[in-house]
């Protein structure tokens, strides 16, 4: 009975953590964006991002074989993260007292491929809508140099 009450505390205090380090990261969010506008040395370095994302946005759509290179790039990238993850996997059964060690690790890997995916397929959806990213981009530029002393 006590090993039970055990497993229950531990599941219970899991889901409290993770639920609280959610909570906080949105809270956190919010004061680093709060704070973007306050700071003169964030919105300076909110002003580089800005004014990069938009040149590459600029090249990427206006030369189709700079946008082939990137995402082929960006795809070569994301297949050998992959395939280094499923060689790690293969230590697995080798070094079978690293067993837990290397599947964090080839999940972390796992993990890292499939976000810049979804970083790829988003900078594919905003080119898309080259305009509307555009003037997106410049609405927030002017916001941002308005606030400048």
């Amino acid at each position: 009975m006590e090993l039970s009450t055990d497993n229950i505390n531990w599941v219970i205090s899991a889901v409290v953590g993770i639920f609280s380090s959610v909570i906080g990261a949105f809270i956190f969010w919010g004061f680093q964006k709060f704070s973007a506008g306050r700071s003169t040395k964030k919105r300076a370095q909110k002003l580089d991002d800005l004014k990069k994302q938009k040149e590459k946005y600029k090249r990427l759509h206006e030369s189709t074989p700079e946008l082939l290179i990137h995402y082929f790039g960006i795809l070569f990238y994301i297949l050998f993260i992959s395939f280094l993850s499923s060689t790690i996997g293969y230590l697995g059964s080798i070094l079978y007292f690293l067993d837990l060690p290397i599947n964090i690790t080839r999940i972390g890997l796992y993990l890292g491929a499939a976000l810049l995916a979804v970083k790829a397929f988003s900078d594919l959806a905003k080119l898309k809508m080259y305009e509307e990213t555009i003037r997106n981009i410049d609405k927030e530029l002017e916001s941002l140099e308005e606030k400048q002393p």
